[in-house]
């Protein structure tokens, strides 16, 4: 009730994902590993809920549909990659200030509680891997204020890239029909 979530989600756990998802629109699903369910406090698994469930809240998962759909017809745009990262980012930053004020819970509490998440994975990988977000999201965390220093919500400049890719695809279409020209070859002169 906290996070607004007004329809009913149902947590299962499952041996076949090695991080807390949250899934689908209309019946939504969370599916939690294993690992996580015996690895972590009532606290800890508290405060992942609460991170799933602003994911719910947010309809993340419909936007990472259209995400990825963007991503499909844009493949080829180097912009459309780096975008794609920071709003990934950006959503778990959200989901993790939601997780924080519908818990109680202080910047260190979560911080912690990921780093003891990704102790749990069943999957040896290096800690903090480059290839999750995490290593950002538990820099923001242990920041004063929660930022970065020097950081400023990503949205605007965001939105100015989209907008400016946007005109500049566009603006390569021709106003109007370009003549056509044919070119004859006469192989007798």
């Amino acid at each position: 009730g906290r996070l607004g979530v007004r329809r009913r989600v149902r947590i299962e756990e499952s041996s076949r994902v090695d991080s807390p998802s949250a899934m689908g629109f209309i019946r939504p699903v969370i599916l939690l590993p294993a690992s996580a369910v015996t690895g972590l406090s009532t606290s800890q698994l508290e405060l992942i809920l609460a991170h799933e469930l602003a994911h719910v809240s947010r309809n993340d998962y419909l936007v990472s549909l259209l995400q990825g759909l963007a991503e499909a017809l844009l493949f080829y745009h180097p912009l459309t990659w780096w975008l794609s990262r920071m709003l990934n980012l950006e959503r778990e930053h959200a989901c993790d200030d939601l997780a924080l004020t519908a818990t109680g819970a202080r910047r260190i509490e979560l911080a912690e509680t990921l780093a003891r998440l990704e102790g749990t994975r069943p999957v040896m990988r290096p800690a903090l891997s480059a290839s999750s977000n995490l290593t950002q999201r538990m820099w923001r965390l242990l920041q004063p204020g929660g930022k970065a220093s020097g950081s400023r919500p990503a949205l605007v400049p965001l939105a100015l890239v989209a907008l400016g890719s946007l005109w500049f695809a566009l603006a390569d279409q021709p106003a109007e029909p370009v003549p056509q020209w044919t070119v004859v070859l006469d192989a007798g002169h």
